[in-house]
């Protein structure tokens, strides 16, 4: 291959190669992450700080007796 100068251009296109399977590599191992981030986050209960507040009550009608129930 190096006697018909094929030795540059092989270098160059194994390069490339290995490059890109590297790349695509990464973005498949990246996405598999955030596929599990994605369900681990939507099996998880809302948060009570996310919770709406209930009818009839506005944010001046709660005492700090009450936040500290709830946090517990």
């Amino acid at each position: 291959m190096l006697q018909m100068g094929l030795g540059e251009f092989l270098l160059k296109a194994a390069t490339n190669a290995f490059s890109l399977i590297g790349i695509l590599i990464v973005v498949w191992i990246a996405r598999e992450y955030f596929r599990r981030a994605e369900v681990t986050n939507a099996s998880r209960p809302e948060s009570p700080a996310m919770t709406p507040i209930p009818d009839g009550m506005t944010l001046a009608s709660i005492s700090p007796s009450d936040l500290a129930a709830a946090d517990s």
